[in-house]
């Protein structure tokens, strides 16, 4: 059964119980977040071990900053990597929480982009799950409200995150907030809703 397959069946077994799909999207990203726990457990314990011995080894790393040689700094940087058994790959773990996190959004985004059965689905003040939100009117036209509320939950969920951790995975994960406002922004309101869903549990979790 694909990631896909999965997620619908969960979907519609909420479904089943509450009549509502609004509150299916929930209890989805809900029970998502639920299953990703551990993993983004074992995701901040190796980003706690990369941290600290990137911690371990910054003295040595100051004492060649001023070195003019850029041949002569990669080798001796080389040498403080293997002196603290530092591999290049603790970079990418600043990302690990993300990654875990990709095939999920990717597989909700699939099941929840063309799912038929969202059209003319009412949820609150959204109107239809199936299209933008469309809440604010302004000299005449209208424009889209939940986008603007997942990218606020987003940057205050990042705020939370990384205010002692390193100013790149700060700014890292700055930049990916506005790029899901862009990427979302005129997507089926249930997709946006599923996302800031999802990001409010994290807060929690």
């Amino acid at each position: 059964m694909s990631l896909v397959s999965f997620l619908n069946k969960i979907l519609e077994s909420f479904y089943c119980m509450t009549d509502s799909f609004g509150l299916s999207i929930i209890l989805l990203s809900f029970t998502v977040n639920i299953i990703m726990l551990p993993l983004i457990w074992i995701a901040e314990i190796l980003q706690q071990k990369g941290r600290a011995k990137k911690a371990l080894m910054q003295p040595s790393l100051d004492e060649i900053k001023n070195i003019k040689n850029r041949q002569e700094k990669y080798y001796y940087r080389l040498e403080i990597y293997r002196k603290y058994k530092f591999s290049p790959f603790y970079s990418l773990i600043s990302s690990l929480g993300l990654i875990i996190q990709v095939p999920f959004f990717l597989a909700a985004y699939w099941m929840l982009l063309e799912y038929l059965p969202l059209q003319g689905q009412s949820f609150g003040p959204i109107k239809d799950l199936f299209r933008p939100d469309r809440l604010i009117p302004f000299r005449g036209a209208t424009y889209n409200l939940l986008p603007f509320i997942m990218t606020i939950i987003n940057l205050f969920t990042v705020y939370l995150y990384t205010k002692n951790k390193d100013k790149f995975e700060n700014i890292q994960l700055i930049i990916i907030a506005f790029v899901f406002l862009i990427l979302l922004y005129d997507l089926s309101s249930a997709l946006v809703l599923y996302w800031t869903m999802n990001n409010v549990f994290a807060i929690g979790t």
